[in-house]
């Protein structure tokens, strides 16, 4: 778990042991999806490689995140999956919102296989993702952001003395006895998670939201951008507040902005 970029790395990695412990229980009471960001090298391809050697190849799917709401056959693998691992997904546009907050709550959606009839069901498939860029999204409400945890792997190991090839890690880590060790502390990471009733998000954590909002809002990314406080900005007395505003004329933000 050392690839895991955090200020405070306990914290995100008592994180990653609370997600393995929801992952071990076929709920979505949480409704919580998982996406690993981070640039090529950085360890989270292995990282979903030991989660489906520890949740079992049999208990999990590998659809991408814009397929299994774009596709009704695809969805249909992960019927019964406690898992769905979608490794390396495309930054495109995340079109079918809608459907993807109704896999994350468990709502009852439809599917099919090809030449069968259509089936309703609802899924407890958690859904975990790993990207290099933060796929974009014509969502602009709490309701698709809070679904998610963005954890970033920030830590490149690829091409460094530190780099262990991925099969041969795997197979270190995937030992009966490390399997037994990260079950336990999956257990202690799920009683953490339902004692609190919630998941405990660090601040790297917050830090990545905001990463998603700002991809997705262009009016958030030219605020962070572009927008500072200037010395000269005169202060503007609230009538009904007893605090000071910094105040410019609507054209001229609107002009910059366009």
């Amino acid at each position: 778990l050392s690839a895991i970029s955090c200020r405070s790395s306990a914290n995100c990695i008592e994180l990653v042991y609370t997600i393995l412990g929801y992952f071990l229980i076929p709920t979505t009471r949480h409704e919580k999806a998982v996406l690993l960001i981070g640039p090529q090298g950085t360890g989270k391809s292995t990282f979903l490689e030991l989660l489906a050697a520890f949740i079992g190849r049999c208990n999990t799917g590998s659809s991408s995140l814009q397929n299994i709401f774009d596709n009704t056959w695809e969805r249909i693998e992960i019927k019964d999956k406690l898992v769905n691992i979608g490794d390396d997904i495309s930054p495109k546009h995340l079109q079918e919102v809608a459907e993807f907050k109704k896999f994350v709550s468990g709502n009852m959606i439809v599917a099919q296989r090809k030449f069968e009839n259509p089936i309703a069901f609802r899924p407890f498939a958690r859904l975990i993702f790993s990207c290099n860029e933060i796929p974009r999204s014509s969502e602009r409400t709490d309701a698709y952001y809070i679904r998610w945890l963005p954890i970033f792997f920030g830590n490149v190991f690829r091409n460094t003395s530190n780099e262990i090839k991925r099969d041969a890690l795997v197979a270190k880590m995937t030992t009966p006895e490390l399997m037994s060790g990260l079950f336990n502390l999956a257990l202690l990471g799920l009683r953490t998670l339902e004692h609190a009733g919630r998941f405990e998000t660090p601040y790297s954590v917050e830090e990545q939201m905001m990463r998603m909002r700002v991809v997705n809002e262009s009016t958030m990314a030219f605020v962070n951008s572009c927008v500072v406080l200037s010395p000269h900005t005169i202060p503007v007395l609230l009538k009904h507040e007893d605090r000071k505003i910094f105040a410019v004329g609507k054209e001229v933000l609107y002009r910059v902005y366009s």
